[in-house]
């Protein structure tokens, strides 16, 4: 199945958000740190806005699948 972007954008309006960057700006002027809190928050929204889409598109998740015990990785090393 061929994704036709132009095709996509037109029936799924992407919600763009701004995020005020002053909004995390660390009081000390640790960009790094502003940065990371504000990184944090965007991924925090990845999630649901997945979930969204999949329910929007009807997609199913796939059934768990069976617990079995992880390979002992450190004989291989």
């Amino acid at each position: 199945m061929e994704l036709n972007t132009r095709q996509f954008l037109e029936d799924n309006p992407i919600r763009k958000r701004f995020v005020p960057f002053r909004d995390y700006i660390d009081k000390s002027g640790n960009q790094v740190l502003s940065m990371a809190r504000l990184a944090k928050d965007v991924l925090a929204e990845i999630p649901d806005q997945l979930l969204s889409f999949m329910k929007s598109r009807g997609i199913e998740p796939r059934p768990a699948l069976s617990s079995s015990p992880l390979p002992e990785l450190h004989r291989h090393i």
